[in-house]
C-alpha cells in the first residue's frame, strides 16, 4: 500500500518572474515531513478549483549508506528545435520523444540540462538581435535590445522561453525527470563575454535581464527561488549517493578584456573548491563545464580566433582562456592527488558533437570527458563535418608543469564505435559501484532514420575506471 498523498499550498505572488515559481519542501513548509530517501513519487498541481494544471514524477536521491550499486543519469544540452522560417522541425520532436524513450528504457534518475536550453539569437531570422525580427516584438520605442530597460530584456528572454518550452515532447522530459539546468552563451547571445563590447556599460542590460530570466525559468530550480536573491553566477552541486555532481557557470562571470577573458571568478574556484573538500567521500565526483575542457588544441584554437574572431576565442584552450582552465585543472588534479580513491569524469556540451575523451597525467591520473550535443540544434553538413574533426586533432595538454596524453575513448569490444558524433544525440552515464571499485560507462544515443524514429547506440564505451 503506497503512503497518503501530501498536500500544500502554494501561491505565486511575483508577476514579474513571468508566474514562475520555485519551492522547496519540505523546508519552507512548516509542520511538512521529509521524504523518503531512494523512494518513487508523482505531483499533481492542481489551480484552487481542482482543476489540474500539470503532473509529474520523480524519485527521490538515495543517501550514501543505502545507495544502489548501479545507476544511470542523461546529459543533454543545445535545444534549439525551429527551421529557417521559425517552424518547429519534425526532426527536432522526433529526437525529443527519442530521448525520453532512451531515458525511460535505461531508468535514468536525473540528466543534467548543460546549456542553451533556449536560443536568443536563433534561428538567424527570429533572432532578438535581428532587426526585422526585434520590430515585431519590440517595446515601444525600441529600435534595438540594446536601447530596452533590463525588465524589458527580461520580459523578451521570458517569452523565449515559452517559444522554446511549449513542446509537449520537451516538457514531457522536464515533468517525468529531475534536472539540473546550467546557462550557457545562447541564454544571453553567441559567444557571450569573449568579445570585449559585452562588458561595455551598452550590454549590461542585456546580461542582467538575460540572466533574469535564466534565473526565473531555470536557475531558481537549484538556488535561491526569489528574484531579489538572484546569484551573481549559478554555480551549484549536488549529492546523488556515493556520486558528487558539481556544475561550473563559465559564462555569467566571463569578461573579455584586452589582455586576456576572465571564464570565472576567484570566488567561483572557492567555492568549487569547497566543494571538492566537503565531498572528499564520495566514490564518484562528476564535473559539468558547459564548454569543454578538452576539444581542440591550443594552435587551432589560436588560429581560429585571429582568423574569425568568433569561434576560437570561446575555446578554453585559447590562449585568453587558458589561465582559467588551468587553474580548474590544477584544482582538480590536486584533489585527485589526495583522494586517489574517488573516481573523476568531466562532462559538457556545446560543441554540437558528442565525443568521449581521456586524459592521462603523467603522472598516472586519469581523468575521462563526455560531451553530449546537441539535442534538437540541427547542423548543416559542413559545421558536422568540422565539429567531428576538431576532437581528432588534439594529442595533449599542458598546464605548466602539468602534462597529459589527450585520445578518444576506443569503443567496447563490438559496440558501436563512432566518437566523435555530430548528430544529434544525448549522452548517458551508467556508473556501476560495488563498494571497492567504481566504474562508469560512456554513451551517445541518437534517432534512427525509421519513419518513427527509435533511440539508436551511436557509441558505447568500455567500463571505465576514472581515477
Amino acid at each position: 500500500m503506497g503512503s497518503p498523498p501530501i498536500t500544500v499550498d502554494i501561491e505565486i505572488r511575483d508577476g514579474s518572474a513571468d508566474h514562475t515559481g520555485a519551492w522547496t519542501y519540505p523546508d519552507e513548509f512548516p509542520g511538512a515531513s521529509r521524504l523518503a530517501p531512494t523512494t518513487a513519487h508523482e505531483l499533481r498541481i492542481a489551480d484552487h478549483d481542482g482543476s489540474v494544471v500539470g503532473c509529474g514524477r520523480f524519485t527521490t536521491a538515495p543517501e550514501s549508506a543505502n545507495a544502489p550499486h548501479a545507476f544511470t543519469f542523461a546529459a543533454m544540452s543545445c535545444h534549439q528545435p525551429f527551421d529557417n522560417k521559425g517552424e518547429l522541425s519534425e526532426r527536432s520532436r522526433s529526437m525529443l520523444r527519442v530521448a525520453h524513450e532512451a531515458m525511460t528504457v535505461r531508468g535514468a534518475q536525473f540528466f543534467l540540462a548543460m546549456g542553451d536550453q533556449v536560443y536568443s539569437d536563433a534561428p538567424p531570422a527570429h533572432s532578438l538581435f535581428d532587426e526585422s525580427y526585434f520590430q515585431r516584438v519590440a517595446p515601444p520605442g525600441r529600435a534595438s535590445l540594446l536601447e530596452c530597460t533590463r525588465g524589458e530584456i527580461r520580459a523578451l528572454f521570458q517569452q523565449r522561453y515559452r517559444q522554446f518550452w511549449a513542446i509537449p515532447e520537451l516538457q514531457r522530459l522536464y515533468a517525468e525527470f529531475p534536472s539540473w539546468p546550467m546557462l550557457d552563451d545562447h541564454e544571453i547571445v553567441d559567444n557571450f563575454g569573449s568579445l570585449e563590447e559585452h562588458a561595455l556599460p551598452p550590454w549590461d542590460s542585456v546580461r542582467e535581464g538575460a540572466l533574469d530570466a535564466f534565473h526565473d525559468y531555470q536557475g531558481s530550480r537549484v538556488l535561491a527561488a526569489t528574484p531579489a536573491d538572484r546569484p551573481r553566477s549559478f554555480d551549484h552541486g549536488f549529492r546523488w549517493g556515493t556520486t558528487a555532481v558539481y556544475q561550473i557557470d563559465n559564462r555569467s562571470e566571463r569578461r573579455a578584456y584586452a589582455e586576456h577573458t576572465q571564464v570565472v571568478t576567484p570566488a567561483q574556484l572557492s567555492t568549487f573548491s569547497e566543494f571538492l573538500r566537503a565531498h572528499d567521500d564520495a566514490r564518484l565526483l562528476i564535473i559539468m563545464v558547459p564548454v569543454p575542457l578538452v576539444f581542440v588544441p591550443s594552435r587551432l584554437a589560436n588560429l581560429a580566433g585571429a582568423l574569425t574572431h568568433h569561434e576560437g576565442i570561446e575555446r578554453w584552450s585559447h590562449e585568453r582562456c587558458r589561465p582559467d582552465r588551468d587553474r580548474i585543472f590544477r584544482l582538480l588534479v590536486e584533489h585527485a592527488r589526495a583522494h586517489p580513491a574517488q573516481k573523476l569524469l568531466l562532462l559538457s556540451g556545446d560543441i554540437h558533437a558528442g565525443t568521449a575523451f581521456q586524459i592521462k597525467w603523467t603522472e598516472g591520473l586519469v581523468f575521462h570527458q563526455l560531451t553530449a550535443s546537441a539535442l534538437t540544434n540541427k547542423e548543416s553538413f559542413v559545421t558536422t563535418f568540422l565539429t567531428e574533426l576538431a576532437p581528432r586533432t588534439v594529442s595533449s595538454l599542458s598546464c605548466g608543469d602539468l602534462e597529459a596524453e589527450v585520445s578518444l575513448v576506443a569503443a567496447a569490444d563490438g559496440a558501436p564505435a563512432q566518437n566523435p558524433f555530430g548528430r544529434l544525440n544525448l549522452g548517458f552515464v551508467h556508473v556501476d559501484d560495488d563498494g571497492h571499485r567504481t566504474r562508469v560507462q560512456l554513451e551517445l544515443v541518437s534517432a534512427s532514420d525509421d519513419e518513427r524514429p527509435i533511440p539508436v547506440t551511436a557509441y558505447l564505451s568500455p567500463w571505465l575506471t576514472v581515477s
